[in-house]
């Protein structure tokens, strides 16, 4: 989005707005699968916004996300060694390749936030003289993934090991 920040939107360039140019390459990446939402991020990286220097603010109520702030220069290389940043830290460097294989997963650098309340994320692209490209930025929630215990699947591993005689240690406190 070329967009100023508002409270209204609640979200919006707000630093250097008059010094960013939107525009759309003519690649993009490849995407990183074939699902809608894969082929929907490799769209909205080929469009960029770039500065020497930018930053982009995001309200969020209070919580726990995942920050992913993906850059693709398919041009000159003029964005090599931009430094990206989430709340004023350090998430990663862009690292120039003439390389067309390169995946929109590989575009993305990430961080983790947590918001204790209601309140914001800034994402700050920073290239001096030069170019930072801020291609897409996407929040979730984040959710630590816990593995279901599936009863039937271990009643069938126990039951094959019994039929095969395995042993397996018993420990106890004392041991």
């Amino acid at each position: 989005t070329n967009q100023t920040y508002s409270e209204e939107t609640g979200y919006g360039y707000i630093s250097n707005v008059n010094d960013i140019n939107y525009e759309k390459h003519d690649s993009a990446p490849i995407a990183s699968g074939e699902s809608e939402y894969d082929l929907a991020l490799q769209r909205a990286v080929s469009d960029a916004a770039r500065a020497g220097e930018m930053e982009f603010a995001i309200d969020l109520p209070a919580g726990e996300y995942m920050i992913n702030v993906y850059s693709f220069d398919s041009w000159n290389g003029a964005s090599d060694g931009a430094t990206f940043y989430v709340n004023d830290v350090l998430i990663g460097t862009y690292s120039y390749t003439k390389d067309e294989s390169r995946t929109v997963d590989e575009c993305a650098m990430s961080a983790r936030v947590v918001l204790p309340e209601d309140g914001q994320v800034v994402v700050k692209g920073v290239k001096g003289k030069s170019l930072a490209y801020i291609n897409a930025i996407t929040v979730s929630e984040y959710v630590i993934s816990i593995p279901d215990y599936n009863e039937t699947a271990w009643d069938v591993l126990t039951n094959a090991m019994a039929s095969l005689k395995v042993k397996t240690a018993q420990y106890t406190a004392e041991s």
